[in-house]
């Protein structure tokens, strides 16, 4: 199994509620980035592999709404995302596209960013230059 294939069945068993597998496959000091959307995206950016397990522990249940499709290319992958839900007695549904963008070295995640709101972090690296790679690499 190549580390692309690897790092997709660990997100695929993620789905399922087991962190262990993707854990596994982060190194020691992986960069991991929390891209926020909004007019002015932020990125929160941490290094280590408790900023990931604290990030999806605290998501729970959540990532069983999410639909993956993935790109590889090289030593990346990007896992494309959806989520959707209804809020029951409420009637309220909800969702958004988002993006996991994996950087892979010897089997390991060295690199890790999140875009939690895909649509407003693709206007804003048109606008200002910064996303431009991942619009480049999905497109």
């Amino acid at each position: 199994m190549n580390d692309a294939a690897a790092v997709r069945n660990a997100v695929d068993r993620l789905l399922l509620g087991d962190l262990e597998p993707i854990r596994k496959r982060l190194a020691r000091d992986v960069s991991f980035c929390v891209a926020l959307g909004g007019d002015t995206p932020i990125c929160l950016e941490y290094s280590g592999e408790q900023p990931v397990v604290d990030y999806f522990t605290a998501l729970g249940g959540l990532v069983t709404f999410w639909q993956l499709d993935y790109t590889a290319r090289g030593d990346q992958l990007i896992a494309w995302g959806k989520e959707s839900f209804t809020i029951r007695n409420c009637h309220i549904e909800g969702g958004c596209e988002f993006a996991l963008v994996f950087d892979v070295a010897g089997g390991l995640i060295t690199r890790f960013l999140v875009v939690e709101d895909l649509p407003s972090f693709m206007r804003a690296g048109s606008r200002q230059g910064e996303g431009a790679e991942l619009e480049l690499i999905g497109a």
